[in-house]
């Protein structure tokens, strides 16, 4: 898993062409952390306290994350491919 807890090995065939798609499945996995983790069920009684957690974390959250390690073979993918 990926510091976005993405799993590469679920991606499924991957190719050029999805590039704009990983970046997508990035970016709500991204807004998906932070609706679950920073932001949940809470009230925020004025926006600069909102914006104050959402930095808060973001800030937390970096100097954690790491780049995306790619576990899959090539073998399961084209597979997957000749299977489609």
């Amino acid at each position: 898993m990926d510091a976005l807890g993405v799993d590469a090995t679920s991606l499924g065939a991957q190719g050029p062409h999805c590039a704009g798609q990983r970046r997508t499945m990035a970016v709500e996995r991204w807004f998906a952390l932070h609706s679950q983790r920073a932001v949940k069920r809470s009230t925020f009684r004025s926006v600069t306290k909102l914006k104050r957690r959402i930095m808060n974390f973001t800030a937390t959250y970096d100097r954690s994350a790491g780049p995306l390690v790619w576990a899959a073979t090539a073998d399961p993918i084209l597979e997957k491919v000749e299977r489609s």
